[in-house]
């Protein structure tokens, strides 16, 4: 009986362990701060995508980081990078998801009254992004982590289902 039971043991003991070492791991988070930070994000979209979501648009991209948005923005459409973006309803945010709305491989829709927010979100690969555009010193929140980016695509889906065309 005993030798019984130290035999289901050892063949169980692997599964224990398994158990123990989880495969989670631990999410890295950065900050990165100013115009080049931004950049770096944007260059990192380019690099490792070919989808990726945006919501809470406050139209400030252009005006804060200048020529360097239709410089991204053409790469983006060159590389076939397809963009669905939720963009606010306040006069900026119209403005910037017009301006979406010409480009290739763009979807965008509107959510909700006009409302200002400083701040965007991004969905790409295993990447959440936060970018707070501030005018004097815009600086985002990266975190890259498969769960969570997965996480945010299917609330970004849940938004977008309620998100209209204008």
């Amino acid at each position: 009986m005993l030798n019984e039971k130290k035999r289901l043991f050892a063949s169980i003991l692997p599964q224990l362990i398994s158990i123990g070492k989880s495969d989670i791991k631990k999410p890295k988070i950065e900050i990165l701060e100013g115009k080049e930070g931004i950049k770096t994000i944007l260059n990192e979209i380019l690099r490792l995508t070919k989808e990726w979501y945006a919501f809470n648009i406050p139209g400030k991209g252009p005006e804060i980081l200048g020529p360097n948005v239709e410089a991204f923005e053409k790469e983006r459409q060159k590389k076939k990078i397809k963009l669905y973006v939720i963009c606010n309803t306040t006069k900026s945010a119209k403005e910037r998801g017009a301006a979406f709305s010409k480009m290739k491989c763009t979807q965008v829709k509107y959510l909700g009254e006009p409302y200002e927010s400083p701040a965007s979100n991004y969905i790409y690969s295993d990447r959440v992004v936060i970018i707070f555009w501030y005018e004097q010193f815009p600086f985002a929140v990266r975190i890259i982590d498969k769960n969570l980016a997965e996480s945010y695509k299917k609330y970004f889906f849940e938004l977008w289902s309620m998100a209209r065309i204008k």
